[in-house]
């Protein structure tokens, strides 16, 4: 089977099965796509999972949230982070567990959560700060954006390895491999999961698109992501398999409407947020 030939249609029909979508994905992501969701929404979910429920403690509980004093229960942990914060926490350690390949991959899985995670975390900023667009959702499309390589190394490792692989030695991004050798990419594989789960279309389009600068001005998502992983990248903290990721166009720029005070602002919290993927990664998501 030629390169050439391989596309989406290709790439999902030989998954040998698609990544299940636990309930309580199901749950968190209703109270993502309601704006009058609350704590109290999300904190019924997890009392009803007690291993996330523990596993949201020891991660807010390490040492890079900084807390004074040791958190015992969700309620603590609601007033001291607040909604958002515990929401996304959740939803980030039900995904990873979801998702995740465990032993034997070639490819840095690690790093790639934990620079998802500050894309994420840095596109729900930016949402924030600049009020375009609902934050929770800039999170999530952060979060997945890149979910598609999971897939893809799923479908044919070797395959994925030599894209790597030729990223590096021609120093260019993973992408823009992708997109040379293949009918497809990790973003159009990566939206056509998020179809499968049944995800509302802003996250879908934000996947999708969060490298393609044609439709990048279209989708306010895929924009802030856009973004948010230029920032990474300023940072040095590209993406594992991404030697000479491609700048943000200038249309992103206008289109998203951000200023060089709020870019330095956000910017000086990649560091804190890596931070914070770390100990979510490392505590065992």
């Amino acid at each position: 089977m030629s390169m050439e030939k391989i596309d989406l249609k290709t790439i999902t029909e030989h998954i040998e099965s698609l990544p299940t979508l636990p309930e309580v994905i199901i749950r968190l992501i209703a109270t993502v796509n309601d704006p009058d969701s609350s704590a109290d929404d999300v904190k019924e979910i997890l009392v009803h999972d007690p291993a996330l429920a523990a596993q949201i403690l020891k991660i807010v509980n390490s040492a890079s949230f900084g807390m004074y004093e040791r958190i015992g229960d969700l309620n603590q942990a609601i007033v001291l982070l607040g909604f958002n914060r515990l929401r996304d926490i959740a939803f980030t350690a039900s995904v990873i567990k979801a998702l995740n390949i465990r032993g034997g991959a070639q490819f840095d899985f690690r790093r790639l959560w934990v620079h998802s995670i500050v894309v994420a975390q840095l596109a729900a900023q930016i949402a924030k700060t600049l009020k375009t667009a609902r934050p929770e959702i800039a999170y999530v499309v952060g979060l997945l954006h890149d979910v598609g390589k999971i897939l893809m190394y799923r479908y044919d490792p070797k395959m994925f390895m030599e894209f790597v692989r030729l990223a590096k030695d021609e120093h260019t991004s993973f992408g823009e491999v992708e997109r040379r050798m293949l009918d497809t990419d990790h973003a159009e594989v990566g939206s056509w999961l998020a179809e499968q789960w049944n995800f509302p279309v802003e996250l879908i389009h934000g996947i999708r698109y969060h490298e393609n600068p044609e439709k990048l001005k279209a989708y306010i998502y895929a924009g802030l992501c856009n973004v948010a992983m230029y920032m990474g990248t300023v940072k040095f903290f590209a993406p594992p398999g991404d030697f000479n990721p491609v700048p943000v166009d200038a249309a992103i720029w206008d289109r998203i409407g951000m200023e060089k005070q709020v870019f330095f602002s956000v910017l000086s919290a990649v560091e804190r947020e890596k931070d914070l993927a770390e100990a979510m990664v490392g505590a065992g998501v």
